[in-house]
């Protein structure tokens, strides 16, 4: 499905993050926002919704899990519920797995593919053509690979955001102190320093529980935007 050249869509993880993208003044200028399903099981997701419905015009795609673990499960019945609601266009995907399960529920809305369902070689992008209706480019190609890829209006780039070097079923807080089994999904941050002093932020995620190690800086190609929007790409992101 072709999308207008040069959208916007900005990716929220937080109700802060919402309500700041929502009040910006420049919010005409946002064409799309992912919300993460995480926010459904907050103690305000009623608030979030409703900041949704009082912002229509823009589109909305909810962002599902990076990882589905066991305890996940349990959720994905109420995302489903959610997904039945017409202010989502469609979903943001970061596994096959969540591919797969969307699937089975018949899910009819937008299929978006997030970096991390990794396309590149010309084998994976036909495929991935057939079932998506935007791909990400993988945040590791440099500018000739991600030329080579063809015809970008059927890309998305993300163009700011902090990346994630990994994820981990190890907790943090356990071994430090104990399992508090939270259900919230806000998190709690901690940091590893290494031996030049470089701070890695670690987001810890008890909804589904697994921690994400994050770069030390965000990756910002702010330097190279004008280059950048002469790729047509069928959207850009700011996470």
């Amino acid at each position: 499905m072709k999308q207008k050249a040069r959208a916007l869509f900005i990716s929220v993880s937080t109700h802060e993050q919402l309500q700041a993208v929502l009040a910006t003044d420049n919010n005409a200028q946002i064409d799309g926002i992912y919300l993460s399903s995480d926010l459904l099981f907050e103690k305000n997701a009623e608030k979030v919704m409703q900041l949704l419905q009082h912002h229509a015009e823009t589109e909305y795609y909810l962002a599902m899990p990076n990882i589905l673990r066991k305890r996940s499960y349990k959720y994905l019945e109420q995302i489903a519920e959610s997904l039945k609601n017409p202010i989502w266009k469609g979903v943001l995907i970061r596994n096959i797995e969540t591919f797969r399960w969307l699937q089975e529920i018949e899910y009819q809305g937008e299929y978006l593919a997030d970096y991390s369902v990794y396309a590149w070689n010309q084998e994976t992008i036909s495929l991935y053509e057939k079932l998506f209706n935007r791909i990400t480019i993988p945040v590791e190609l440099n500018k000739k690979e991600t030329y080579s890829l063809g015809n970008m209006e059927q890309y998305e780039m993300l163009l700011y955001g902090r990346l994630p070097l990994m994820y981990s079923a190890n907790c943090i807080r356990k071994t430090l102190e104990h399992c508090q089994n939270q259900t919230s999904s806000k998190p709690d941050i901690y940091e590893l320093t290494d031996r030049y002093q470089n701070r890695f932020p670690i987001l810890q995620n008890c909804l589904h529980c697994y921690n994400v190690l994050y770069n030390t800086v965000p990756m910002s190609l702010h330097n190279q935007l004008k280059a950048l929007m002469n790729c047509n790409c069928a959207a850009y992101r700011i996470e």
